[in-house]
Formats: structure tokens, sequence, C-alpha cells
């Protein structure tokens, strides 16, 4: 067996995004950055305000703008607040996570909506310095 030569420095951590709102409708907003070699393991919204009814968002990347979490009005048909990771169907990163070898952003992508706001977080693991 090898030992282990892990850098027992090497941790990830939660960064969060500024508050998006209904008036970011019909934009991108890059909500949250990721440095090249990073591992993204969970991206997470919390809804703070309801989006209007027909309106919602969605969270990805520059390669699938829906691959962490799809149509999140979901969330408030019943009038309620939520926090909610990935939706399934096309949200193909939530439950593996995604490696990012080059620096991109975590989008929010509020569509049709005139109302609600909701911030988002998401957990990276910096894997740069394990080269």
């Amino acid at each position: 067996d090898m030992p282990f030569s892990g850098n027992p420095k090497f941790e990830g951590y939660w960064v969060r995004s500024a508050d998006i709102t209904y008036a970011d409708t019909g934009t991108t907003v890059g909500a949250i950055n990721v440095p090249a070699n990073t591992f993204v393991a969970h991206v997470i919204s919390k809804v703070t305000a309801a989006f209007s009814t027909g309106g919602y968002v969605d969270i990805g990347d520059g390669d699938d703008p829906d691959g962490w979490i799809t149509n999140i009005q979901t969330l408030v048909s019943d009038g309620t607040l939520a926090i909610r990771t990935g939706t399934g169907g096309s949200s193909v990163y939530a439950y593996a996570g995604k490696g990012y070898l080059t620096a991109d952003t975590i989008d929010v992508q509020p569509v049709e909506s005139t109302a609600g706001s909701l911030f988002i977080a998401a957990y990276l693991l910096p894997l740069g310095d394990m080269d």
C-alpha cells in the first residue's frame, strides 16, 4: 500500500452569489466565478421571494444553461419558499458534480418573470494545488 501523500490543508469551500431577481429576466447572470482546475460538487438555490406564475429560472454554465438546476418555478408553485438542488431531466451536473479545467461561471437565467428573487451557493473543491 502507498501511504497517503495528499495535502492535509486541501479543503473545499462554499460560495454564495449576490441576490438575483426578476429584474434580471432575459439576461444571463454570471453568479459565481469558478476558477480553473476546480470541481464543483453541489449547487443549491434558495428562493427568497416567490417568482411570478409562469416565470422560472435555469442555473447552469457556458456549456449547459440548465446543467445545474432546471425550471426552478416548481419550487414556488404553492407559494412557499424553498431550498433546491438539481431537478433531474436536463440537470445533468446536479448529482455527479462537474470539473472545470478552465475558468467559468455558474450562471442564473430568470425567464418570463415579473416577481421573485433567489440566491445560489456552490461547493467548490480546488484541484490545481494537487498537481
